[in-house]
């Protein structure tokens, strides 16, 4: 109903990062709404400091994958700097459409003047150096 007021409008979901579960136990049936065009993106929440069950939880995500929308990894970013970096180089190699940071805390402190925290200064130095364009523009 939105889309005829305001075409350009874009339509995500947070959804769980594993998509029977997400189906099954939270009523998310986030491949679907995406070939049908209900959704626009999702970000998968699956935040971990496990490599192996963020590589598994992405991987049985993206090759369910539709063609059209968009698939990204949500990142904890509380997380040792070490952990968040493999994530994010990850999101990469396996060709997920980029990730979601969360959350703001987690990369600036806010008791402290909102100074970088290592994570935050580690991203900016490395995978994040270049500016990224978002997709839809």
């Amino acid at each position: 109903r939105a889309r005829p007021l305001r075409p350009r409008l874009i339509i995500s979901g947070a959804v769980g990062a594993d998509p029977v579960d997400a189906k099954r136990g939270k009523f998310q049936s986030y491949i679907e709404w995406l070939n049908k065009g209900y959704v626009d993106a999702v970000f998968l929440m699956g935040y971990t400091d496990k490599l192996e069950k963020f590589e598994k939880q992405a991987k049985g995500a993206i090759v369910q994958k539709p063609r059209r929308g968009f698939m990204s990894a949500g990142i904890g970013t509380k997380y040792d700097p070490p952990i968040v970096l493999d994530e994010v180089t990850l999101t990469r190699k396996l060709g997920l459409n980029g990730f979601a940071a969360f959350s703001y805390m987690g990369l600036f402190d806010v008791r402290n003047a909102h100074q970088p925290r290592p994570v935050a200064q580690q991203l900016k130095a490395g995978p994040l150096a270049a500016k990224a364009t978002p997709p839809w523009r």
